[in-house]
């Protein structure tokens, strides 16, 4: 069914249509002549939502970059856009160096864990540390217990007689602690000189993204340069 319109409501609606006439203040003035670098220039080229998170950073970036360098003609505007490209390049350079590194040392294998390295000590200390708690419940170890520290104190070059059996297990005690507080240290170093070695990609990736670094940087150094050569030529005719 077709919906009539009254006179009535269509003379407001042209009424309101001649109120329209868009933005006013030179703030809105400013803001209005990015709408078309941002729908335009980048939201289809520069942005990729898969990695870029949908282009919030982006145009927080572009937005800070016009507040500070307040272009005014087409000319000034794409040169600012041209920067903000460059500086989310560099951004996605870091990114892509990110997942290089990840990936090149997954390829060699997971990285030390000192829990692994101290796994062996921080067994025989659960096994000693139980037997003599269980010599200071019951007075005694039971045969059991005596024959789970027995190995342990032998490897150890511990006397493993049943008369000297507490204090066999106290020394020995001892010595797994330090070798667990040895393990974890040596593990810590361990896994210290492994990313360290990961530090940087490998050399084809990285000679890549020294490439795109460059290219990005001499992106943004041209903007800027014709940028503020735009500017003080606008500024130099409107002194004139």
């Amino acid at each position: 069914m077709k919906k009539t319109v009254t006179e009535k409501k269509l003379a407001a609606n042209r009424l309101n249509s001649k109120r329209s006439t868009g933005p006013r203040t030179e703030r809105g003035k400013n803001a209005s002549k990015f709408n078309a670098v941002i729908t335009g220039l980048f939201a289809k080229h520069v942005v990729i939502p898969l990695f870029d998170d949908n282009g919030g950073a982006f145009w927080a970036l572009l937005h800070s970059l016009r507040q500070e360098f307040q272009p005014e003609a087409p000319f000034e505007i794409f040169c600012v856009a041209q920067i903000a490209e460059g500086m989310w390049s560099l951004r996605r350079k870091t990114f892509a160096e990110k997942g290089l590194i990840k990936k090149a040392a997954e390829s060699e294998g997971k990285p030390p864990e000192p829990v692994l390295l101290a796994e062996t000590h921080l067994a025989d200390n659960a096994i000693l540390k139980k037997a003599r708690k269980e010599i200071k419940t019951t007075g005694s170890l039971s045969p059991e217990g005596y024959r789970a520290v027995c190995p342990i104190l032998s490897r150890h070059h511990i006397d493993t007689a049943q008369s000297t059996i507490d204090a066999s297990i106290k020394k020995c005690v001892q010595i797994t602690d330090d070798w667990i507080e040895a393990s974890f240290a040596v593990g810590k170093m361990k896994r210290e000189d492994y990313f360290a070695r990961h530090a940087l990609p490998p050399e084809p990736a990285m000679n890549l993204t020294h490439r795109y670094e460059r290219a990005a940087q001499k992106k943004i150094d041209w903007a800027l340069e014709k940028l503020l050569e735009s500017k003080q030529r606008r500024q130099k005719a409107q002194a004139q």
